[in-house]
């Protein structure tokens, strides 16, 4: 059995293209912090003091209430909106279907509704239309309990009977230019705002004090007449006069700026933009723009777009608060990119929900507020692929997400797992020899090789990269099955193979055919050598004599007579290990021929024949057979596993083969030779794994990861719970969560040996209590430190059993304290509060 360890880099090779991979005991990407053993993200290129004894280590605290997802087996977990009733605490909604992407959209399947403040949800059959595919926005008013939906397709729906009928209020034809409505908000005195507009819809902002059909007026005098699309709004609580608009633009991706209304958008007018330019949010302010106003002033606002920026001043000025990009040296601290909702709760305590999960920062009003993530145990990680290591006694699995980076872990079980490299984890692979090589990939092609836990970059040079590239955004890599030293890459300009995989660099790609349009899954028979199967878009080909690097190669077309599916992307090739000849194709759309056999592989025209059968109308995604079988074949979907004892053509028969698993989609599968142990990539809930007994029937189990997080658009504060600690989350494919209490879900740090002293509450706000070793009649030495590792408070008391600690004067935000009394001593990670 290989080891796999998770090794460390240097900063300054951190700071270079190169990711930094996670150490199995400690973080290592960036310079450890001797105070607890985590490195403050704003911190990383700066060493802390030494004040940490070797009896401490970090860890992670279990608690007993902490998130927990609400039902793994509603019809749909794409939760785009979660609300309550404002005149009923015990009606709750929740709406799926996330309209703010492109080739990835999320489709729902409407609206759900609980009636005992979420202790049982129902469908409600009246949504269970097109017409409610893609919410993006929904709220109750809370005077009427009407409940307003913006669709994508269909403008806006409202409900005056709890969800019973719907009725269209607003959309094309009937006043708006389009039906593509975003974003629904109230002003103080609960008139209702919306905006339409997606990529390019050129439409607008309207506000109605009825919600009625023919009763909403347009807001757009000084805003933009033309290239734009999404509109994100936001109204001031303080003020209904006051709200402030983020244009989206349409012809470079960037945003117009941010615009304010002083006069319930009667006229609007440009404030400063954040960084004094238009890339808030990069080139996706169609994605990712968050938008929201201090409860209790109007100039006070947060706009999010890849980072966050906060106005003390209605807009003149702006602070950026952290920066996400884990490349870029900055003096901010880290938090993730891509923001998608805002929440106050007060004017010091925030909340975020961007693609790594939710954020919150106590200290708002501070002049740097600390953000920390709420993530333990919120097991929503958006996978697109998976690998498993080869050794039948070995639990590596290796995975690339969605805007989370790639992962491995080797814990059986959920386990946290270790960072390996950055960005959108895309395609990836374990050498099938020596499991000590990882590769794994990020958006636009980058690629990277982990050896003993060192990283280094193998990206194509000979290629474009970027948006403009030659690859597609998640781009297919390949390790031939028969030689683990070959690598393939997935282009525009042919197929590309990199020889002596361990030991080449970057320069060293061959192109190994000609180009013939943009490859988007790549496969190598067992049986056949050196020989590649491609996709292009939507037709197969067939690229031989692969070892002569030749790029005049020409990929021999699989399909002359026009007999696959044309009006979807191949996502996927599965060659038979027992049979050359014998090959599978899949297909990956909605109203799709999904699946695909020839038994003449290699013939210059080979005969197609659909294996569709019984499968439901759900986007196919990924595939493989049972290992020493022909006919078992198992497929990934929107909605779980299906498989069946016998692929064979139109008498294919389908059986679902999830058990286990939640009612997720699914991206990827693979088997192993040794044992048949399956890795699964789900797409919002981690990496599963699973043995297939006598009848071909997985139990699958999850393995994590507990501590990343992944894409969350909505948060509803229990409006049972004064204190607001219960919280249900939405999470674009991981379904509806919910934890008792929101406070357990941070990082909390403990001694590793057995020790008497304590420190409480966690919050606190104006005292610690701290308990001794009353019979060591040594005295105490308490130091306090902010985040920035700065002693802030020292203390030396006489020995009792516990001790009151003023902390008043502390300034609110992470502190640690450090207790040492004799030969104990403890570090408590403690958010400090008003």
């Amino acid at each position: 059995m290989s080891v796999f360890i998770f090794g460390c880099q240097s900063a300054q090779e951190f700071a270079s293209e190169n990711p930094s991979p996670l150490a199995f005991e400690f973080e290592a990407e960036r310079i450890k912090s001797p105070i607890t053993g985590e490195v403050p993200s704003h911190l990383r290129f700066e060493q802390l003091p030494e004040v940490m004894g070797e009896n401490v280590r970090n860890k992670r605290k279990v608690y007993p209430n902490t998130w927990q997802p609400v039902d793994d087996k509603f019809a749909n977990l794409n939760v785009t909106q979660v609300v309550a009733d404002p005149q009923n605490s015990s009606l709750y909604y929740f709406c799926t279907g996330e309209g703010w992407v492109g080739s990835d959209v999320a489709r729902g399947a409407g609206l759900w509704k609980s009636i005992d403040a979420g202790k049982s949800w129902t469908s409600l059959q009246s949504t269970k239309t097109p017409d409610f595919y893609l919410c993006n926005d929904m709220i109750v008013h809370p005077v009427t309990s009407d409940v307003y939906v913006a669709t994508m397709t269909d403008g806006i729906m409202r409900s005056k009977d709890k969800g019973d009928t719907w009725e269209q209020v607003l959309a094309s034809g009937l006043g708006s230019k389009s039906g593509a409505a975003g974003d629904l908000e109230l002003t103080a005195d609960n008139d209702i705002v919306c905006s339409f507009g997606f990529f390019s819809n050129n439409d607008g902002v309207y506000i109605s004090s009825t919600g009625d059909a023919n009763d909403w007026a347009p807001i757009v005098n000084g805003l933009p007449t033309s290239d734009f699309g999404r509109i994100e709004i936001a109204t001031a609580p303080s003020n209904s006069e006051v709200l402030y608009a983020i244009p989206f633009r349409s012809s470079d991706r960037l945003i117009h700026g941010i615009y304010r209304t002083n006069d319930r958008g009667a006229s609007w007018s440009k404030v400063t933009s954040p960084g004094d330019n238009d890339s808030m949010a990069a080139r996706q302010g169609w994605y990712d723009l968050s938008l929201a106003v201090d409860p209790l002033d109007e100039n006070i606002a947060v706009a999010g777009g890849l980072n966050v920026w906060r106005t003390l001043d209605g807009g003149s000025t702006w602070q950026q608060m952290f920066e996400g990009r884990k490349r870029r040296i900055s003096p901010l601290q880290y938090a993730h990119v891509d923001q998608h909702n805002v929440y106050f709760i007060n004017s010091d305590t925030l909340y975020l929900t961007n693609d790594g999960g939710i954020y919150r920062t106590d200290n708002f009003t501070a002049d740097t507020p600390f953000f920390y993530d709420l993530n333990l145990n919120y097991n929503v990680t958006q996978y697109y692929s998976c690998d498993i290591a080869p050794q039948p006694d070995n639990n590596l699995v290796l995975g690339g997400t969605q805007d989370n980076g790639s992962h491995a872990s080797t814990d059986d079980g959920i386990s946290e797992f270790k960072q390996i490299s950055w960005a959108d984890g895309s395609f990836c692979a374990i050498d099938h020899e020596n499991g000590e090589y990882l590769y794994t990939t990020t958006q636009f092609a980058r690629i990277y090789r982990t050896f003993e836990g060192n990283a280094d970059t193998i990206t194509n040079s000979q290629i474009q990269h970027g948006q403009d590239g030659n690859t597609l955004f998640i781009n297919p890599i390949h390790m031939d099955v028969n030689d683990p030293e070959i690598l393939y890459q997935a282009t525009n300009t042919g197929l590309w193979a990199l020889f002596n995989a361990r030991t080449s660099n970057k320069d060293d790609w061959k192109q190994v055919s000609n180009r013939f349009g943009t490859i988007t899954a790549i496969a190598t028979s067992r049986l056949v050598k050196n020989t590649a199967f491609v996709g292009r878009t939507y037709l197969p080909y067939r690229v031989e004599n692969i070892a002569t690097g030749d790029e005049n190669n020409k990929a021999i077309p699989l399909d002359r007579n026009g007999e696959l599916e044309r009006g979807s992307t191949m996502s996927c090739i599965v060659p038979d290990d027992l049979d050359s000849n014998h090959l599978i194709i899949i297909y990956s759309n909605y109203d799709a021929i999904s699946v695909y056999e020839t038994n003449n592989a290699f013939d210059d025209d080979p005969d197609w024949t659909s294996c569709e059968g019984n499968l439901p109308n759900l986007p196919i995604r990924w595939g493989c057979f049972k290992n020493g079988s022909s006919d078992v074949f198992y497929v990934t979907s929107e909605r779980g596993v299906y498989s069946t004892n016998n692929i064979d053509g139109e008498n294919t028969v389908w059986e679902f083969n999830s058990d286990g698993l939640p009612n997720v989609r699914t991206d990827m599968i693979k088997s192993r030779i040794s044992d048949n142990k399956f890795v699964l990539a789900t797409y919002g809930r981690g990496i599963w794994t699973g043995i297939a007994d006598a009848n071909n029937r997985i139990t699958w189990t999850e393995r994590g990861p507990s501590n990343v997080g992944g894409r969350t658009r909505t948060l509803l504060f229990d409006p049972n719970d004064p204190t607001k600690r219960k919280v249900w989350a939405g999470s674009v494919s991981g379904g509806l969560w919910v934890v008792e209490n929101i406070d357990s879900s941070a990082f909390y740090y403990e001694v590793a040996s057995s020790t008497t002293l304590n420190v409480y509450p966690n919050p606190a706000s104006s005292n610690l209590v701290l308990k001794f070793n009353e019979d060591d009649p040594s005295d105490v030495h308490v130091k306090i430190y902010n985040n920035l590792g700065q002693l802030v408070l020292q203390k030396t008391v006489q020995s009792a059993a516990e001790h009151n600690l003023d902390i008043n004067g502390l300034v609110n935000g992470i502190i640690y304290v450090s207790v040492e009394q004799g030969e104990q001593k403890i570090v408590r990670k403690i958010i400090k509060t008003n």
